[in-house]
């Protein structure tokens, strides 16, 4: 049997007797708790591999791949492509995803400049090494 998700072979229980793997069970609970989370929003969270960050629009839904922990100025969610306080929310929840939040706090609107305003209205990614990068140049700065 392989798992309904990602197909891999399925070997161990539960797994094989819920058709799904441990690892794609916790994306699918996370994925759940994010949609109960965006409810409402037009948003739709999907689970963080590790990897490059992504945001994009289907239709009139913006999809990413980061959890939408802290809302500071957007109650609407996540937005891309100009300097207001959507873009600043998805700049601090990034940056949240690799600083504590005091660190966080302090560098997610120069974060916003650099990375989020500049973006097409799409979407787009950003590379992982370039947010460590950045976060490593700014280092004095938090």
């Amino acid at each position: 049997m392989n798992c309904r998700r990602c197909h891999k072979p399925l070997k161990r229980e539960p797994g094989v007797s819920n058709g799904i793997g441990p690892v794609c069970a916790r994306k699918e609970q996370f994925e759940a708790e994010m949609q109960d989370k965006t409810e409402g929003h037009d948003m739709r969270i999907v689970a963080y591999n590790g990897g490059d960050i992504f945001c994009r629009r289907e239709g009139d839904t913006k999809v990413t791949n980061v959890p939408w922990r802290k809302v500071l100025h957007s109650p609407d969610g996540y937005e891309w492509g100009y300097a207001g306080s959507g873009p600043a929310d998805f700049a601090l929840n990034i940056l949240l995803m690799f600083l504590p939040e005091d660190r966080a706090m302090r560098l997610h609107q120069q974060f916003k400049f650099d990375f989020i305003s500049p973006m097409h209205q799409l979407g787009g990614f950003i590379k992982r090494t370039d947010i460590e990068a950045w976060i490593e140049a700014h280092r004095r700065a938090a």
